[in-house]
């Protein structure tokens, strides 16, 4: 296949295996690389702290950790899945099922819906307890861009669908 021939655009072709660098990464070789560069990430922090703003240190900790977490969750659910190959099938036709899907997405506009409402109720504290104007506008302006994007993403699949 060429890769003029291979368009993203075009519907039904597989420009991606087309290209070297577009092929997926198996889980088992960068999993380890995100660990170990969370791990080096997470000892800069710590050895340099007294060279570093307490802010930026903060950061690279949090960073590290996370790199360090998100690598090695993947890598070990990437040995499970090797070890396991028929739970590993189960799990991807469970994943793929139309039903689970409208699950998961009515479970996340539900977690949007508390969300909003939660921020909204903050903002109130805030009003109610005199707290900055800037948290109070923040919280209200992340309400109403919320309420916005629902609006748009509401009209956008509407008239898709």
């Amino acid at each position: 296949m060429r890769w003029k021939r291979s368009t993203p655009w075009k519907k039904g072709t597989l420009w991606k295996n087309s290209i070297p660098w577009m092929k997926r990464i198996p889980k088992k070789r960068w999993a380890p690389a995100l660990g170990i560069c969370g791990i080096l990430i997470l000892l800069t922090a710590l050895l340099a702290k007294g060279s570093l703003p307490d802010k930026a240190a903060g950061i690279m900790v949090g960073l590290g950790s996370m790199c360090f977490a998100l690598g090695m969750v993947h890598f070990l659910i990437s040995r499970f899945e090797e070890r396991h190959p028929e739970q590993h099938r189960l799990n991807e036709i469970e994943a793929k099922d139309e039903r689970n899907g409208a699950i998961r997405r009515r479970a996340q506009a539900g977690a949007g819906t508390a969300l909003q409402w939660a921020v909204m109720g903050i903002a109130w504290i805030a009003i109610l307890t005199d707290g900055p104007m800037w948290v109070i506008l923040a919280l209200a302006g992340a309400f109403g861009a919320k309420v916005l994007l629902e609006y748009a993403l509401t009209q956008y699949y509407s008239r898709r669908m």
